[in-house]
């Protein structure tokens, strides 16, 4: 029996050294172009704006009195610790790149049988996020429109998870990470005999079947594939199973 593996590794890194040289307020430091997301030290691609910690309830009298809404809103980390959420909260939550992608294949041969298996992601280490529309609440960001299968805040289901359907402030971004594992494809070959071919003019012959796509490990959600970072809603759908005979003859 013959074992061999390949691994394939892909990373990218770039950091911001400067941008336009102004250090406004005097502290010694180059300012950062907030409204691009261009960061002095860190990776182009920067996703900036409030954390989001939960999910507003009714007893949460203090935050709704100082931040105004109501209960099922999304709550944000209250970072400067002064009980209200102001530009001085935000922070950089993610990025829109990978830290790398990785190919694992491994191919067993044992006489005539070969079995192939490959597997492919992609990962994110300390955080790799797709941003959604900061428009679209969590019902529709992250499912479908089938009302009655999911579970947002509503008052008679106080959800601690998903926000109430009719929220519509810009501050939620609705991130989800796109990392994920695919095992992507599976094939198993049979190579016929040379004795059973000769005598009727063939040189080889081998019969496969594959398995393209057999399963995804992932926190996405939302339909769609979370390599193009793209829900179901977006008209991305999800990547197909794809299982397939073949043969392969040589005269």
């Amino acid at each position: 029996m013959n074992w061999s593996s390949s691994l394939t590794f892909w990373r990218n890194r770039n950091s911001v050294v400067s941008i336009y040289g102004d250090d406004i307020d005097g502290d010694g430091k180059e300012e950062d172009d907030i409204a691009n997301n261009l960061f002095i030290g860190e990776s182009l691609g920067a996703i900036y704006g409030y954390e989001y910690i939960g999910v507003v309830q009714e007893d949460d009298t203090e935050y709704i009195s100082n931040n105004g809404g109501q209960a099922g809103d999304p709550m944000f980390n209250d970072l400067d610790g002064d009980n209200i959420i102001t530009s001085e909260d935000r922070k950089i939550l993610g990025f829109s790149k990978p830290s790398f992608r990785m190919g694992l294949s491994n191919t067993v041969s044992y006489k005539n049988f070969s079995l192939y298996v490959m597997i492919s992601g992609i990962f994110g280490g300390g955080g790799f996020y797709q941003q959604a529309n900061p428009r679209q609440n969590s019902f529709r960001t992250r499912f479908d429109t089938n009302e009655y299968n999911n579970d947002w805040w509503t008052p008679e289901n106080q959800s601690e998870t998903y926000i109430r359907p009719g929220y519509t402030g810009g501050r939620y971004l609705g991130l989800q990470t796109r990392g994920f594992i695919r095992v992507q494809d599976i094939t198993l070959s049979y190579v016929l005999p040379s004795e059973i071919l000769r005598p009727i003019g063939v040189t080889s012959l081998k019969v496969y079947t594959t398995i393209q796509n057999l399963h995804t490990f992932t926190n996405w959600f939302g339909g769609g594939d979370p390599e193009e970072g793209v829900a179901a809603l977006s008209g991305i759908y999800p990547v197909p199973t794809v299982y397939s005979l073949g043969l392969n003859v040589s005269f």
